[in-house]
């Protein structure tokens, strides 16, 4: 078994080298106009949108939903002649990461949305995220230009690692592109405006949530420089779906309204996701939180943000191996304003005994516990209830959760012996998991 696991790793890692020459190949005879797109967060929104607003008038192709250096590779190698954009997202686990993908994009155009501190146990400062996603920049050909967000001082550093031009956007009066007039609480959808000199472009969208302002206003200055007409932005931003898992709605008929915010919980996008319910309108407000992603001092943020979550709602639902530490007060516990459940099939249980007609809902946590099963289950037969499956897609795209995870586990397990010749050991599926990250 260790003889195949080793032939595997071998074989991968000759692949990667194979695709990286590739990709190299392609990128020096493209005529596509290659875009990458970094930052602590909204990144992925942002490379979609743009992609969206961009195939209004032009043939793109984008990374979908990965942001490593394999997915940058392929999407390079599947680069066709009448291809005139390459939208790629940037992200990184590790210091190094990002100027490999830079390497391989060399980008005539980078975009970064914000700094925060994530991926703690790898970047031990906010400096280091900077110095790790300012690579993309550094990397832009003669002739392109950087986005930056004009509101982040850590992002407007990276100016000064270009020699190319610099657009700016945020809310400030000092950006280039200006985001005014920022309406969105639910059930209202978002709504804003774009200023730039004397011009006004009046944006709609279907997101709720007034944070994501940010990407709207990244994907729509990155456009109207690359020659995109404000009215084909304007018709392509009012017609993008958001993406699921990141602040998306499902709401269940004669039922509640569901908020899913469950890719990720780094502790400083925390409140965005809160304020989407502080500022809501519904007849009842509850959150439901899981697990918060890696930081030092972890144990006491899940205090911290109980402490938040009781300001804003009726209800505050912890569930997960951290539950205990949300130090809720007797009283909290006796009076119904906080509960805990070890599973999110606990939770669902209970949310589907109790929840009411116009109530809104928080789901919030990182991906590892699939909250997204806590909403489906009010209106589909959920029976995939693993406390830890090990998939890094959410419940939606990976499709079985309609199935016993025992059952379909086995099904795929069968279905690759028969392909492949042999069962993956667990060493390559986490792989396999961290590459689809």
């Amino acid at each position: 078994m260790k003889r195949k696991a080793d032939y595997r790793r071998v074989r991968d890692w000759c692949k990667s080298r194979v695709r990286l020459v590739r990709s190299n190949i392609i990128r020096n005879n493209t005529s596509a106009c290659v875009i990458g797109v970094t930052g602590s967060s909204a990144k992925s929104t942002t490379t979609l949108l743009l992609a969206h607003i961009l195939s209004g008038a032009s043939q793109v192709r984008c990374t979908p939903l990965s942001n490593g250096i394999s997915a940058v590779t392929k999407s390079l190698i599947a680069l066709r002649h009448d291809d005139q954009f390459l939208v790629a997202e940037a992200g990184a686990e590790k210091p190094g990461d990002i100027d490999i993908i830079a390497r391989a994009l060399r980008p005539d155009v980078a975009v970064v949305t914000l700094v925060a501190l994530e991926h703690k146990s790898a970047f031990h400062s906010t400096n280091m995220i900077m110095h790790e996603k300012s690579h993309l920049v550094c990397a832009v050909q003669p002739g392109g230009f950087v986005v930056l967000n004009k509101d982040d001082p850590l992002v407007m550093q990276m100016s000064e690692r270009t020699s190319q031009r610099v657009v700016t956007f945020g809310r400030s009066a000092q950006s280039i592109y200006r985001a005014d007039n920022i309406n969105g609480h639910f059930p209202q959808l978002l709504s804003l405006e774009i200023k730039s000199g004397n011009r006004t472009l009046q944006l709609s969208s279907k997101f709720v949530g007034e944070h994501f302002w940010l990407p709207i206003a990244a994907a729509t200055a990155t456009a109207i420089e690359l020659g995109i007409s404000p009215e084909i932005i304007a018709e392509r931003v009012a017609s993008f779906e958001p993406v699921f898992g990141r602040c998306s709605v499902m709401s269940v008929p004669n039922g509640p309204s569901f908020v899913f915010d469950c890719v990720k919980a780094p502790w400083h996008s925390l409140q965005l996701a809160f304020n989407i319910i502080e500022k809501g309108q519904a007849v009842r407000k509850r959150i439901v939180l899981g697990h918060l992603s890696d930081y030092k001092g972890n144990n006491k943020k899940y205090h911290y943000a109980y402490v938040m979550a009781r300001n804003i709602a009726d209800e505050v639902i912890f569930v997960g191996n951290h539950a205990h530490r949300s130090k809720a007060s007797i009283a909290d516990r006796e009076n119904g304003r906080f509960k805990e459940f070890d599973s999110a099939k606990q939770a669902a249980e209970y949310i589907s005994r109790t929840s009411i007609e116009g109530e809104l809902i928080l789901l919030k946590g990182s991906k590892d516990l699939h909250l997204e099963r806590i909403a489906l289950a009010c209106m589909n037969n959920v029976n995939c209830w693993a406390t830890a499956c090990g998939k890094s897609r959410d419940c939606v795209e990976c499709g079985l959760y309609e199935m016993p995870f025992a059952d379909s586990h086995s099904r795929l397990s069968s279905v690759r012996t028969k392909v492949f010749g042999y069962k993956r050991d667990k060493r390559a599926a986490q792989k396999s998991s961290a590459d689809a990250m």
